[in-house]
């Protein structure tokens, strides 16, 4: 869970574009970031 979304925080998808920009300074790949924001997710619903 988190805070984003509520009165004084920013909103969820400003977090999420955050937290990417951040993986993209720390050196992480395209490839890994996809990964971790949307396959994982994907194959835990059986989509891939």
């Amino acid at each position: 869970g988190s805070d984003l979304g509520q009165e004084g925080n920013p909103y969820p998808v400003d977090g999420f574009r955050d937290v990417i920009g951040k993986c993209l300074d720390l050196g992480y790949s395209d490839q890994q970031i996809r990964k971790m924001v949307s396959g994982n997710a994907q194959s835990l619903l059986g989509l891939d």
